[in-house]
Parts: C-alpha cells; structure tokens; sequence
C-alpha cells in the first residue's frame, strides 16, 4: 500500500445528536489585496480536503447517521476522507459495534468492489454466509470510518464475529485524539475471547 498524501488536520466533528453534524472549520482568511482596500477571501490548501469531508458530513446528516459523543470525526492520516479518533480514552478489551452493513453473497461482488469497507460474516463451519458491505451510507453506521492498519503493528482494533455481528475490539489501551485503525486479532487475544465467549454461554 502506498502512502497517501499528507492531509492537515481538520478539526472536523460529529457530535452526537441524530441528524445533526456540527461541523467547525474555517480556513477562509481575509486579505486586504484589493486596490480600493475591499477584503476579500483568500483560499488554502486545505480547500481541497474541505469540500469533500463537507459533502460526506452533509449526507451523514440527511441520513441520520450520527457517531458517539467519545468518538469524532477528522481527516484520515492513512487515507483520503474522513477517519474515525478517540475524544476519550479507550480501554483494551472494549468492543464497538455492531459493523452495519448491506448484505450482500460473495457472488454479487465483483474486480471493482472496495473491499475495505468489507467484512464477512462466516457459519460455525468456517463457511461464509454472506458479506457486510458498507460502501452505501444507507446501510452504514459509524463504523464504516475506521480504515485498515497500514500494518499490524499500528493497529489499535480488531474484528471478531460474536454470532453474526461483527465487533471491533481494542487490542491496547488507545489515547485521547487517536485514529481508530483496523488489524487482525493477534492468536493471544483471540484465545481470550473465546474463553470470554464460553464463560457468558455457560
């Protein structure tokens, strides 16, 4: 994976009130460049990155979507758009979710299919029932703004499948204004929550 472009911080935010994106970003400055001494508006670079977190949030809003009030909504450090990041601490072992998403079988994805945005959901056989697809908003929640880890050793979540949901489980104890990135479940953790799973089942 190559790495994206360095995206300036935004200080983009979606607070938790359904249908309602509280968004505060002003790179607008004044400038007093005019003959006649009119100001008038000068453009940033961070126009570019402005305009499409504007219209994501936007459609957010008409959707209804919301994100919790100890999470928020900035510019990806990973990849283009907007990531997901901790306005509190997060302990290990928390778990978020569930993933939201279109249902879709493995027979209607094709080469052009963002599989990132993509989880499958498997039977006690290992078999794969169908796939969550939250490339549409629609059938999205907030979830779908936590990207892949660029590598494990940057990941801070993980997925696990408790029945036919889809978690995500923080690996470490994750900080205050940290981006939210998706990994594998070490085999470590992994044995500790099937052993958290057969305890509350029995």
């Amino acid at each position: 994976m190559s790495a994206p472009p360095a995206c300036p911080p935004c200080g983009l935010v979606l607070k938790d009130v359904p249908g309602r994106a509280d968004v505060s970003v002003n790179t607008d400055r004044e400038v007093n460049n005019d003959p006649h001494g009119q100001k008038t508006q000068e453009s940033t670079p961070l126009d570019m990155w402005r305009e499409p977190l504007r219209r994501q949030i936007s459609e957010m809003t008409m959707l209804g979507m919301y994100v919790p009030d100890r999470f928020s909504l900035k510019s990806s450090k990973v990849q283009d758009g907007i990531g997901l990041y901790t306005a509190r601490r997060v302990k290990k072992g928390e778990k978020f979710g569930p993933f939201a998403g279109e249902k879709k079988l493995p027979s209607e994805l094709d080469e052009s299919s963002d599989t990132r945005l993509m989880w499958e959901v498997r039977g006690s056989k290992g078999d794969v029932l169908y796939i969550l697809d939250a490339s549409n908003p629609r059938y999205a929640n907030w979830l779908r703004f936590v990207h892949q880890a660029p590598s494990q050793e940057q990941k801070n979540l993980a997925a696990i499948q408790d029945g036919e949901n889809i978690f995500y489980l923080a690996v470490d104890d994750i900080e205050t204004d940290t981006e939210l990135l998706i990994g594998f479940l070490d085999s470590d953790m992994e044995e500790e929550e099937r052993k958290r799973r057969r305890g509350r089942q029995g």
